[in-house]
């Protein structure tokens, strides 16, 4: 993540299970905020593991941690913690998440306080959860030593005893001695680039079929550092320049999320379609050519559906016509989403990317670099299984896609227009 784009780096600590290994974490010189006065702190997080605590940034009191945002696997969700001490007892208030942790996926995270009314709100994806209001006990403690990235002084009277240690990678730690209000955290989660003024956007997803073994039932990502393997199954192969895709029954998949959902992200890909086996289909068949699965089908999808056939007196032959949508195919067959305005061409590599925008809850759709039909509401379902290629889920209906895939490539953020898809996709 990063507002310099792929120049950036995240902080990258211990991804280790063994206790003993937890020794990763990154501090400052000394105090960064008074939280006695309206404060925020922002960060990305990348969570590997969500068996242990684990904290994202947390600052130093008069001997524990006075504040301390972290994941909480008993919760399973983000929490800010607030602890302050009382006649010689540890006490403890804070505010939790109420949106499930995705694992192993980009989340913007932001908190702020409110001295005025002692009032914490979490955001999440730069969506607000549920606030609380600190009890009129609990005092901030002196802010005496360094702010913690990636771990936390919990325990009271033990001075140097850290724990919480953090999995996996974090980046943007950001701190106001102000409390920003909710559009401005919204805006956080764009995390427009200092040079155009874009959204910076993180490619988390990289597979390329281009030189890849012919019969080898595995495609790694090379390029991006965060290593996602597909497994191909079925009548899918790679013939050393894409993933070959019969309609029947080849696809490919590797373990999902591969984004977090309730933020804004951008899906690209490259599909020829193969027009003998549309043929065979009936009018209106739907084909997913990559989408997330949830629990009772596909969280969003880049899908294809065949509407007709016509005769084409060039060739004096018949040819399949449908149209590309991005959105979800609901259970009765309709979609959610936004669909292409030209019909769908087969037989040639088509440059296709879907955009969700989180802030404006809406969808765009573009064919080559032009954006089809207009932005569209889209109402969020999370990803819970497989990522899923050349193949979609309806219930229990399967959606084989037959064609070909040689590009398939994925960004944290939402791309801002056709120059900044042309940027990233290239086509």
């Amino acid at each position: 993540m990063g507002r310099r784009g792929n120049d950036d780096r995240s902080l990258w600590l211990n991804d280790s299970a063994d206790p003993s290994q937890q020794a990763g974490y990154a501090d400052t010189g000394g105090p960064v905020i008074n939280p006695s006065s309206s404060f925020t702190v922002s960060a990305w997080a990348y969570l590997t593991n969500d068996t242990q605590f684990q904290t994202v940034v947390s600052q130093i009191g008069s001997d524990v941690s006075g504040f301390n945002l972290r994941y909480s696997p008993s919760l399973h969700n983000w929490v800010f913690l607030w602890t302050w001490n009382s006649g010689g007892t540890q006490q403890q208030a804070g505010v939790n998440g109420t949106q499930p942790v995705t694992l192993r996926a980009w989340t913007h995270l932001a908190v702020t306080y409110d001295a005025a009314t002692r009032t914490i709100t979490l955001y999440v994806n730069g969506k607000a959860q549920p606030p609380a209001t600190l009890p009129a006990a609990a005092a901030a403690q002196t802010p005496d030593s360094a702010l913690q990235i990636g771990r936390a002084r919990l325990t009271a009277g033990t001075p140097g005893t850290y724990s919480a240690y953090w999995h996996g990678r974090i980046d943007e730690v950001t701190l106001w001695q102000r409390a920003l209000t909710s559009e401005e955290a919204a805006i956080e989660t764009q995390l427009l680039r200092e040079n155009d003024g874009l959204p910076a956007l993180e490619n988390v997803v990289d597979w390329n079929p281009d030189g890849a073994t012919p019969g080898a039932s595995t495609l790694a990502d090379t390029t991006t550092g965060y290593g996602k393997v597909l497994t191909l199954a079925g009548g899918a192969r790679l013939d050393g320049a894409a993933i070959v895709l019969d309609g029947a029954d080849g696809s490919a998949s590797a373990p999902g999320p591969v984004i977090d959902e309730t933020g804004s992200f951008t899906v690209s890909t490259q599909v020829s379609l193969d027009p003998d086996v549309l043929l065979t289909k009936p009018v209106g068949y739907t084909a997913q050519a990559v989408g997330q699965r949830s629990a009772d089908g596909s969280a969003w999808g880049l899908w294809y559906q065949l509407t007709g056939f016509e005769d084409d007196p060039e060739t004096d032959s018949t040819v399949p016509v449908g149209f590309w949508h991005f959105g979800r195919l609901l259970a009765d067959g309709t979609f959610d989403g936004v669909t292409s305005d030209a019909s769908a061409a087969v037989d040639t590599p088509v440059s296709l990317a879907g955009v969700y925008n989180a802030r404006s809850g809406t969808v765009r759709l573009y064919v080559g670099l032009d954006p089809d039909d207009v932005e569209k509401t889209f109402s969020v379902v999370l990803g819970s299984g497989d990522l899923s290629v050349g193949n979609g889920f309806n219930g229990s209906s399967d959606h084989y896609l037959p064609g070909r895939i040689t590009d398939l490539r994925f960004w944290v953020g939402a791309a801002a227009d056709r120059d900044q898809i042309e940027d990233i996709v290239g086509a």
